[in-house]
This record gives structure tokens, sequence and C-alpha cells, in this order.
């Protein structure tokens, strides 16, 4: 551990043992009481947090305690924070994602991999952690937020394209809200009648009016100005994990700045992929300069519109840049944003004020590898970062820049592969020279090992960005044109085409990025059963369609190329079509926005779908979405 410097406790042990007990599993029609308290009062009080977080700040039979959703190790923990014991766990039914303290002490986490949300209850004396219950929802449930008054919850699900909102008494569904795709962070208005999600993919705010279930889209993608370049430059914002909102305090006299006017900040990455038909040596424009650069988007939380829409491409760094952006957190004190970076394992400190934050940074700290969630005091005095890569919490003094942060080193209870760990960090991993020249890492075209949703400019063509998890296995040869016959051959032509270094075919560090990639995790769906389904599984593996001749069995594939745009187009390969529901756009070429686009269309050579009348297309989709 001397790699992180400061003070280190290394928690071997826990302090409290939780009795384990399956929690009850509830449908949307929970019976009142289900998941209700068991004890008689408040045991745990959040400080001041409504946001989701995989880390959060709270009181604790009178102890300041982090809570940590650990995604390896599928539990909870309560961490005190001034001494670095394990006050208490709760093992989970399922994968975490983030927590939200309720009003009454119970803790909500989502469980990514079941489509629920669990409850757990903490002792009142701070020792325990019980499980309640788990209740159904969307596909991939991720990010959490609560109402102001505390009595609704809402839930975003990645995968499930939707905002779900909960009675937090009763834990009953209340509505469900369709959202674009990969829907990730949510926050409240300070009034409760309006939510802000954040999308991974697609450069977009969603806005949802609480009261009539209905989402508007705020387009975020910036413009980027060049000396040499008479025209803005259309750039596409990508990583969109993290979301947070200005607030007021009590006290408006220690405030750094105005910050009466709400607003909503959105840490992301912002990408050049190049003109469609213009073809280049690499992935990207070609344009001197980066072809990912990290922005701030700005929102006017009150007008709903983008402050923030031209960046200055001269006035990026090319190092050491926040490339993929986890967490935030805004200080009203300072006026200033904190941001967890990922691939350079940073805490940096922006300034809130600033027209475009990213290129304002005040202060920045070094944290374990992976940080996923932020959790700051309600007096901003000290904040905590969860790094699931290093199983490492980091305590940061935020009003002393002299203080060393503390360490406090967490045990795991189910080790990972030593080449899973390395190949997770090594995938994530930004301003790597071997992997790409402009700081690019794997995940900055592969966030959670999926896919960006861009087409980019490449020496073939127009190309669309292919999903890895759960993709790999059995789908040789890789890449559009099936040039590779292996993975492996593939990833190393991959870094070529990125300006890297590159890295040799018996290099540990190959072997184990390519590892990890085999195992990454994919989105947990659940199977459709109904009519529609059945007739769309018809129609795909009927003869006069044509789709199951290259689609092997549905999702699988014939491991050949074929020509399917234009006469004397290049051939390309067939790929998986595996959770092709949350790959939009389609084709090689991205040229399709919709399934339902793709099968009407009649400019490709793919099957034979256009002739499907729209009731048979939406049953085809209905099919291909279960893939």
């Amino acid at each position: 551990m001397a790699r992180h410097g400061g003070l280190v406790f290394v928690v071997a042990a826990w302090t409290a043992i939780l009795a384990l007990e399956r929690p009850r599993e509830v449908s949307a029609e929970t019976a009142l009481g289900a998941c209700q308290k068991r004890g008689a009062t408040v045991a745990l009080t959040p400080n001041g947090q409504v946001s989701g977080s995989t880390v959060l700040f709270a009181k604790w039979s009178g102890t300041t305690t982090a809570l940590v959703a650990d995604e390896d190790d599928a539990m909870v923990r309560a961490i005190d924070v001034d001494n670095g014991a394990v006050k208490g766990t709760a093992a989970l039914s399922g994968t975490p994602s983030q927590m939200a303290v309720l009003g009454d002490g119970r803790i909500a986490v989502t469980l990514r991999d079941k489509n629920q949300v669990q409850l757990l209850e903490p002792s009142t004396d701070g020792r325990t952690l019980t499980p309640l219950c788990a209740v159904d929802v969307a596909d991939e449930p991720v990010g959490l937020a609560l109402t102001p008054n505390g009595a609704r919850l809402l839930v975003t699900s990645e995968y499930g394209r939707a905002l779900t909102t909960l009675d937090t008494k009763t834990m009953s569904t209340v509505s469900v809200t369709p959202l674009a795709r990969d829907p990730r962070s949510v926050i409240v208005d300070d009034d409760g009648k309006r939510a802000f999600v954040s999308h991974v993919v697609g450069g977009k705010l969603s806005i949802v009016d609480l009261e009539e279930k209905k989402a508007k889209e705020v387009p975020l993608d910036p413009t980027k100005k060049l000396s040499f370049v008479t025209n803005p430059i259309e750039q596409k914002a990508v990583q969109g994990f993290a979301l947070a909102k200005s607030i007021r305090v009590d006290r408006p006299q220690e405030l750094d700045g105005d910050s009466s006017e709400p607003k909503v900040f959105m840490p992301l990455a912002v990408a050049d992929p190049g003109e469609p038909q213009v073809r280049t040596s690499g992935y990207g424009s070609g344009r001197p300069g980066p072809a990912e650069v990290p922005f701030v988007a700005v929102i006017d939380a009150k007008a709903e519109r983008k402050l923030t829409s031209e960046i200055n491409g001269e006035d990026l760094h090319r190092s050491r840049e926040c490339m993929l952006p986890r967490a935030t957190r805004f200080l009203a004190r300072s006026n200033s944003l904190l941001v967890a970076c990922m691939g350079i394992d940073m805490l940096v400190s922006l300034d809130a004020k600033a027209k475009e934050p990213s290129r304002s940074e005040r202060m920045r700290w070094r944290v374990g590898a992976g940080p996923t969630g932020i959790a700051v005091d309600a007096e901003e005095k000290r904040a905590v970062v969860w790094s699931q890569f290093d199983h490492l919490l980091t305590v940061i003094p935020l009003g002393d820049p002299k203080a060393a942060p503390k360490r406090i080193a967490i045990a795991r209870s189910q080790p990972l592969s030593e080449k899973v760990a390395l190949g997770r960090i090594l995938f994530h991993k930004s301003d790597d020279p071997r992997l790409s020249r402009d700081g690019r890492a794997c995940a900055s075209c592969h966030p959670d090992g999926r896919e960006d949703a861009l087409t980019w400019a490449t020496p073939s063509g127009p190309r669309q960005t292919i999903m890895l998890a759960g993709r790999t296995k059995g789908s040789a040869p890789f890449s559009w044109s099936g040039t590779n016959a292996t993975i492996e051959e593939h990833v190393l032509g991959t870094f070529q085409r990125l300006g890297g270094t590159g890295m040799k075919k018996e290099d540990a560090d190959l072997a184990a990025l390519l590892e990890y990639v085999a195992v990454m995790k994919t989105p947990a769906a659940r199977t459709k059963t109904e009519a529609l389904v059945a007739r769309g599984r018809d129609l795909f593996f009927a003869d006069r369609q044509g789709c199951s001749s290259c689609h092997i069995g549905g999702a699988g594939t014939d491991n050949k190329t074929h020509v399917v745009g234009q006469k004397g187009d290049a051939p390309i390969d067939t790929p998986s079509l595996r959770f092709v529901r949350a790959t939009a756009p389609y084709f090689h070429d991205g040229r399709y926005p919709s399934l339902d686009a793709l099968l009407k269309a009649t400019d490709h050579r793919m099957g034979s779908a256009a002739h499907l009348d729209a009731n048979d297309r939406r049953a085809l989709v209905a099919f291909l979405e279960t893939l």
C-alpha cells in the first residue's frame, strides 16, 4: 500500500457480524408493512446527502460512519471514519450499485444484476445491518435519489431505460417513466417536482416532470473552436455517469460568490469522432489535439437549457485529464465541484463558478484505483471516496490543503483473480502511452464494457463502436471488416490505430486485459414470454426474412463476413446480437437510429424485412430485444 502514501488502516476482520437472513422479495404490489422498520427509532441519519452514491456519510449511534456499497463482495459495509473499524456488514442478494438513506433510517440499495432495490435496517446500537425486503424495478437499476420531503425514492434503470418512482413508506411503485438509453445518475430539484437524469451515452440530460410523468431531453453536445478551422466543429458528449446540483446554505455570507441561480452539473468527456465519410489513419477526425477531452456541462435548472455550448480546442491539456468521471458532489460554501476521476485515480476540485469548470481546477488528491463514489459531511470539512478496484476508502480533509488524506483499506471477503483485477485497472487506465497517443482508455469508447453510441471515422470508413461485454466468446473473426482471427490480434491493432506504443503478444498485461474483457458483466435482462415475442421469434427464424441464416440461434453469428451495403462495398463481419436492445444506433456505420428503422429500410442487403407491416416489425423488435 506504500504507493498510496498517507496513513493506512488495514481492516482485516469485522468488528460486528451480521446474522444473515434472506431478504423478503416482494413485487410492485408490496403489502403494507413488508418493508417497514422493525425497530422503534431512527437509527441512522444521513449527513445532508439525498442523492445516491456507492459511499455515504451518516451518523450511526453517534459515530461518523461511511456506508460503502461493495460491488465485488456484494455487501454493504459500515465503517467508522475516525478509527477505520468496520462497525457492521450486510451481505446482499445481488450486486450493489448506489445507496440512499431514507428519512426513517432505512438504507435503500440498487441491486444491478437482480433488477431490484433492497432495503436494510441499521440497529439502534450501531452494530448490525438487517435485510428487510427486495422490490422489483425495471431492468438494471443503478441510480437513486430522494425527493426533499422523503416521500418518494427515484430509481434509474440503465438497461430498462426508465425512471421508477417508489413510495418510501410501502416501497410500492408509484410510476414508471420511459427514458432514452443508459440513464444513470438522478437528482431532484428543491420543490420535488422535477428529476434530472444523466445518460452514459447520447450527450443529453433528461428532465422528468414527476407530476406529469413525462421526460424532455436537453442536448449537451458542445462545439469545438480551432483557430485554423473556419466553423466550429460539432462534438459528441459521452461518459455521463455523474450529476450534481447547486444548493444553498443557511448562511449566504459564507458562500464564495453567487450561487443563487440553481444549476445542474454533469462531468463528461467530449469526443471528436470525425466526418462520417472521411477516412482517417486512426479512430477520430485526425485533426490536431486529442480525440476526447474532459468537459463539465452546466445547465440552468430553471430555464432548462445548457449554459456552455462551446469549448476552446486550443486550450486543452493532453495528460492527466479527467476522462472517465464517475461521481461528483457540489460544495456550497466554496462554490466548487468535486469529481472522482477513474483512469487517473484522482479526486479533483473544480471552480463551479467558471463558465467551463473543467478548465478551472483548484486542487486534486490521489485516491485508490477505480473511484466510484464521493460523500461529503454536512459541514463540508471532509470527503470520503470509495475506490472499488483497490478496495480503499480515502478520507480527505477539505479545509486543510496541507493535511494528508487517510486511507482505509478494506479486506476482501471474495478475492478477485489477480489477472481480472489487473485487467480491470488496465481497461480503465487513461494516459497509458501503450494504449493510445491522446490519453484514451479502453473504457473511453467502451463504458462498462459496452459502447459509446458513436460512429467514428476510420481507415475503413465510418464504423460504429461495438459492445464488448458478453460478445467476444465465439464471435471470431473480430473488427467490422473481420480481418482479425483472434481478439488478441484485434486489440493490438486497436492500440496501433489509437497511436499507442502497443504491447507484445507475450505481455502479461495484455493477457490480464483480455481476461477481464472475457468476464465483464452484462445486463441482467428479464426473459419476456408474451405472444408478441413469440410472433417475433417465428419471423426471425422464417426463411423469408433470412435473419437466422447469419445470426445463428438468434444471438449467435456465422463467423463470416458479408456485403451488406451496396454492391462493391467492403464485406462486414456478422456481429453478435446479444443485448442488441441497448446498442442503438444500428448497422456498422450507425445509419439507423432504431431497430424498427433498420428493419423497414431498403438501402441495405441484410436479410429481408422491409416487406413486414408495422405490427410484424414491432413483434420482430420485441424478440430482438430479448436476445
